[in-house]
């Protein structure tokens, strides 16, 4: 089963493709929507509006450059063999988007920034299930801070549709 098409759009981290353009989509339609309201009241000032548009593409080209490159992740890792889940990983101070899988007895996590991680179940002393993950506030995702000893911070935030699978 292929949960990664079922979840709502809610669920999908804002570099997926489907969450990126609704996210452009509204900062345009914001955009226009200001100067359609506004153009009566101050003229060609209202114009100052379409800084929302340049906002939205910049951050439409900065999260599709990070989309494929996690996607990208995710079809090596599948090649492997192995089914991933996008997830935001904090290693120690790195916070990175990337894929997290088991395997066997472990949890891997692949950050795009940084080494991979394996981390035998055994080995975890304590996680924790939280909502706010690095000073974020998760909306419709989950957080785990894992304790593993010989490690500093470790964490890794999915769906909530995954996260009973961790």
């Amino acid at each position: 089963m292929n949960v990664e098409n079922e979840r709502s759009i809610r669920e999908k981290w804002l570099w997926e493709r489907e969450a990126l353009r609704v996210f452009v989509g509204l900062m345009v339609l914001a955009s226009v929507v200001l100067i359609c309201v506004l153009y009566p009241i101050f003229g060609r000032k209202s114009l100052v509006a379409l800084f929302f548009v340049g906002v939205g593409l910049v951050c439409g080209i900065v999260y599709g450059i990070v989309g494929m490159k996690v996607e990208r992740l995710r079809l090596f890792i599948s090649a492997e063999g192995e089914e991933g889940i996008q997830s935001l990983i904090v290693n120690g101070l790195i916070q990175s988007p990337g894929i997290s899988f088991f395997k066997d007895d472990e949890i891997v996590l692949c950050p795009l920034v940084g080494e991979r991680l394996t981390i035998r179940l055994a080995d975890i002393v304590s996680f924790r299930q939280v909502k706010w993950f690095n000073g974020k506030l998760l909306l419709f995702k989950t957080g785990f801070w894992l304790s593993v000893p010989g490690r500093g911070r470790l964490g890794v935030a999915v769906a909530n549709s995954y996260s009973e699978l961790l």
